[in-house]
């Protein structure tokens, strides 16, 4: 069941979507789907995933660059030779990249 709520404040109308059995606590509005009463559709944000941006860059060519995992603690087993080799950044792999794309578009 959905039901559209005008909110005179912002002059926005939401959906409500109605999922479950007790109809007082399982209302859920849709962030995403907004209308305005002026026309048209409101186009959704595009937004960068700021938690992604910390963690990777991307190159020029367009390939996200990112640090290599396992030196943050238990390096006194760890030959100096891999510690050595985990300083240096890597590629993301191709089969992610596409993800990657989503999460940070610019």
């Amino acid at each position: 069941m959905i039901k559209y709520v005008w909110n005179s404040y912002t002059n926005i109308v939401l959906f409500q979507a109605f999922f479950g059995n007790d109809e007082k606590k399982s209302w859920y509005s849709c962030v995403t789907s907004v209308y305005t009463l002026e026309g048209g559709n409101k186009m959704p944000k595009v937004k960068t995933n700021r938690s992604a941006a910390k963690r990777f860059t991307k190159t020029g060519s367009g390939k996200f660059k990112r640090t290599k995992s396992g030196k943050n603690h238990f390096t006194g087993k760890k030959a100096s030779k891999s510690i050595r080799n985990l300083r240096k950044g890597t590629l993301v792999s191709a089969a992610d990249t596409p993800r990657m794309r989503e999460i940070l578009p610019y």
